[in-house]
């Protein structure tokens, strides 16, 4: 588990995501030590220490950058689908519609479209199926993601590893456990967080759904 009170420079909305990336490093034991996990320019911001320069390495950096992708898309105080936003003194934070309109500061947003099908019955997983998409998009890998189902409450992603190469084989792996892990943590219908492992103030929005 991520400790909080060393890596607390940024909102409770994105502790899922990042828990996943923390509990994927941590399994796979890769020799690195984690500095400082922060939000930057409405960013995620990951610092680590004494990574070899290795085919792992390689990995894990394109992981870590599909989890600032996650973050990209998840509103930094509540987990909801965000978007990044600009307040009027160049100040930036990734917020969704409601808590843009409670803090009532940002003027200006850059709108990445949403893919979720909100038909499903998983719509407050939308920030992670959206960055599946976008990410495998840039990184021409979309056509090897068949779709998104919930499965023992937990998000599961579909994906075609054949003929595929050992390191985009591995990226595509990984993509799926951080998407099951972090959804655990991430109520689908409400989107807001659920089986916290964290010690969260009051300010923190939890999930209310009755246990299905």
């Amino acid at each position: 588990m991520i400790d909080r009170r060393l890596y607390s420079e940024f909102d409770n909305g994105w502790l899922p995501i990042i828990e996943a990336l923390y509990d994927f490093d941590d399994n796979l034991k890769f020799n690195i030590k984690i500095l400082q996990v922060k939000e930057k320019f409405g960013e995620l911001r990951y610092y680590t220490q004494n990574m070899s320069q290795n085919d792992e390495s390689t990995i894990r950096n394109k992981v870590r950058k599909f989890c600032e992708v996650m973050c990209n898309l998840t509103c930094e105080l509540c987990g909801h689908r965000g978007n990044l936003a600009l307040a009027k003194k160049s100040w930036y934070k990734t917020v969704c519609t409601a808590c843009n309109r409670d803090i009532g500061v940002f003027v200006k947003r850059k709108i990445k479209e949403s893919f979720t099908d909100y038909s499903q019955d998983f719509t407050g997983w939308a920030p992670l199926v959206d960055a599946v998409i976008y990410y495998t998009k840039d990184e021409n890998l979309r056509d090897r993601v068949f779709g998104f189902k919930s499965f023992d409450d937990k998000l599961a992603v579909a994906v075609n590893t054949q003929e595929l190469d050992s390191e985009n084989e591995a990226v595509l792996s990984a993509i799926t456990k951080i998407c099951e892990r972090a959804s655990k943590f991430i109520c689908p219908t409400c989107g807001y967080i659920r089986n916290s492992i964290w010690d969260l103030d009051d300010s923190t929005k939890i999930c209310n759904c009755i246990t299905r």
